[in-house]
């Protein structure tokens, strides 16, 4: 999330506190008691949303990486059988099939990669019979079929949880517009009734109000009234 997306749900997180805290004297207004225990689902809602955010893609990055290595270990001995036998052979078209250094392969986009692996394969099972005395086995295409599938998985893996993250922080954002809007229309407006009843309540809520940055140590933010008292107050002279 963006630095500014964590204050604010820092915010929210005091805000909830405080409304918890005073629950007794916001019960006299049941329309802000109400809006309250709303508030808390969505807050809830809103940090179960950013957690399936983070465990969208969590680790399978990782593990398209390490199938990528584990791809190259099995592509590059059977890359360099057949282009050996290409080279004696003066078999162009195999050649063009299966040469290629591992500089090359790292910087494939993955479905170049994965397109390579598979003509590499299929070119090894049909000249086996004749490879045999480059080194070429069938363990070694065995090995380079399995990897080759295991990076393909990987790779759908991957993109499968890009997709669900995009679709999970949608999701959360609509929540953070759910709740500011319960702050604005109702929370806001209602506290506004106890000003005078419960004024140190107010100010309290005010203060908890504002989004501060919740990664800096320096002063925070002054709330609302901080601000306007010192706006009023006359410039120090020079």
């Amino acid at each position: 999330m963006s630095k500014f997306i964590e204050n604010k749900l820092s915010m929210y997180e005091g805000i909830r506190t405080f409304l918890k805290a005073n629950a007794a004297k916001l019960s006299a207004i049941p329309a802000l008691a109400a809006a309250a225990e709303d508030f808390g689902a969505v807050v809830d809602r809103i940090k179960a949303k950013g957690l399936e955010v983070d465990n969208a893609s969590a680790g399978k990055a990782q593990k398209k990486a390490n199938a990528e290595e584990e791809l190259l270990d099995a592509l590059l001995p059977v890359s360099s059988a057949l282009s050996a036998m290409a080279a004696v052979s003066k078999d162009a078209e195999l050649k063009a099939r299966v040469v290629v250094t591992e500089a090359q392969l790292r910087k494939m986009r993955d479905t170049d990669l994965a397109k390579k692996a598979e003509g590499v394969y299929q070119a090894g099972v049909e000249k086996l019979a004749v490879a045999a005395e480059y080194g070429l086995t069938q363990e070694l295409l065995a090995a380079l079929d399995a990897k080759s599938k295991a990076f393909s998985q990987a790779m759908g893996e991957r993109e499968s949880s890009v997709g669900q993250r995009i679709g999970a922080r949608s999701a959360m954002m609509d929540l953070y517009d759910e709740a500011d809007a319960i702050l604005t229309g109702r929370l806001d407006n209602l506290m506004g009734l106890l000003r005078k009843k419960e004024s140190q309540l107010c100010e309290e809520y005010n203060s908890t109000r504002v989004i501060r940055d919740a990664g800096l140590r320096h002063r925070p933010v002054a709330s609302p009234q901080e601000q306007a008292t010192a706006q009023s107050q006359p410039a120090e002279p020079r």
